[in-house]
């Protein structure tokens, strides 16, 4: 199944040093952690080496399902979560992401983007 994402976003400041848009790349050595954090905004996360378990709250703290990510998929995080993630125990994992402040959303957006599955096949194009 092909999902596809429209996303018009602004890249406008919405604070003194902070981007409504911003991406990197990170890499994680063998066995790797990071977290806890509270994540602030709409995040897409690809995974393009490696793999990552991401567990979570959410903004109460109850526990929700723990997300797995392999080489070649991705997940949408969603704002007021707290993340703990694991990186693969074999390899080095490298992540590319995209983070979006909810106010970069067109309107009805968000529900959109917090309807996808947890993990989605992400495209090699």
């Amino acid at each position: 199944t092909m999902i596809s994402l429209n996303l018009d976003l602004s890249v406008s400041n919405i604070g003194p040093t902070r981007k409504a848009v911003c991406f990197g790349k990170a890499r994680y050595k063998t066995g790797g952690r990071f977290g806890p954090r509270v994540q602030r905004d709409h995040q897409l996360v690809v995974i393009l080496q490696g793999s990552a378990v991401i567990d979570r709250e959410d903004p109460i703290g109850k526990k929700v399902p723990t997300i797995k990510l392999q080489h070649g998929e991705m997940t949408v995080l969603e704002p007021g979560y707290t993340e703990h993630f694991r990186f693969d125990e074999r390899h080095e994992t490298i992540h590319t992401w995209l983070s979006f402040a909810p106010s970069a959303l067109e309107s009805g957006m968000a529900s959109k983007l917090n309807a996808l599955p947890a993990v989605v096949s992400a495209s090699t194009r």
